[in-house]
């Protein structure tokens, strides 16, 4: 049981609080197995990073002493046998998927090897792009949190870069903040809708919201600090703020999803600044600026915490 099918129950039933406690501790608080599972991804996760980390910091500290083959190849082998030893049904499945999510890293650094000895004069996001479209694959088999992450990342470097180097002067960055929106939103949606399964666990939504949110906020501010103002990406970046956040509202509190409702209450908070500081100016603002602030985050912190107790607590 999940704990908020266990909530569920307990508000509409005289389930007893005993019987509560004991439902919470054997299916959602971490035991001694849960423990050392948490430690096994721990000490998985940190080897692998710190195996990538040394191949990087060696071509780094040894770039001109090495040949361009051995550039080539230091990089390739424990590219392939990341790959090859992920195929082996004999090796833990956790384990074979950390060995494609360094694989998957390797093929990063193998493009920018590969680029920068022979000079191709490609720019950066079509490094990027090339190494986005070669994991796709692997991300849809494996369906592997960390390598989900990162192929997300990547996609918002790829798009930010193409945007840099390709359409500053046509495209003003409002729209553009708009786009990346846009795209993270679906990956919220998408990973909200397949949250309940054991591949795809709820944490992936809070960096990919944390990103959708920043970006719609940047959005809005560049469209309100525009020298047009008022422009058409005002009004399409306002309108979104607004039908964004109400949606939000309304799947937090269906859910019961504190974090969202967080991530409602800074965006509130942050458009506030930004409009204050678009009607009276930047001169005159620090003091009105920061009691707002102080207010709004009390606020929102004494909310939090009184919805936080009505979830809790079981209906009477």
């Amino acid at each position: 049981m999940t704990r908020r099918e266990i909530h569920t129950l307990a508000e509409n039933s005289d389930w007893p609080a005993p019987g509560i406690e004991k439902a919470l501790e054997d299916s959602v608080y971490p035991g001694k197995k849960g423990w050392l599972q948490f430690l096994q991804v721990f000490c998985l996760t940190l080897g692998v990073g710190a195996s990538l980390a040394g191949v990087i910091f060696f071509f780094a500290y040894n770039w001109g002493a090495l040949h361009k083959f051995a550039k080539i190849g230091l990089v390739s082998l424990p590219l392939a046998v990341s790959v090859l030893a992920s195929l082996y049904r004999s090796i833990p499945l956790l384990i074979r998927k950390a060995l494609l999510t360094t694989g998957a890293v390797l093929v990063g650094v193998l493009l920018a090897v590969f680029g920068q000895i022979y000079q191709t004069g490609a720019d950066a996001y079509d490094l990027f792009l090339a190494w986005t479209a070669g994991i796709t694959l692997w991300v849809v088999i494996a369906r592997f949190p960390p390598l989900t992450l990162i192929y997300l990342v990547l996609i918002n470097v790829t798009l930010v870069l193409y945007y840099r180097q390709v359409l500053p002067d046509t495209l003003s960055g409002a729209w553009w903040c708009l786009v990346l929106f846009t795209v993270n939103a679906l990956a919220v949606v998408t990973l909200r809708k397949t949250s309940g399964k054991a591949q795809v666990p709820a944490w992936l939504q809070y960096p990919v919201a944390l990103a959708a949110a920043a970006q719609l906020i940047i959005a809005f501010g560049i469209s309100l600090f525009h020298r047009t103002f008022p422009d058409p990406s005002f009004y399409v970046a306002t309108g979104t703020l607004a039908i964004t956040c109400w949606l939000t509202y309304r799947q937090a509190m269906a859910s019961r999803h504190l974090f969202y409702l967080l991530v409602l209450a800074l965006c509130i908070l942050v458009s506030g600044v930004l409009i204050l500081i678009r009607i009276f100016g930047e001169e005159r603002m620090l003091l009105l600026v920061t009691g707002y602030v102080v207010a709004g985050l009390y606020f929102i912190v004494a909310y939090l915490i009184r919805i936080q107790r009505k979830w809790k607590s079981p209906a009477p």
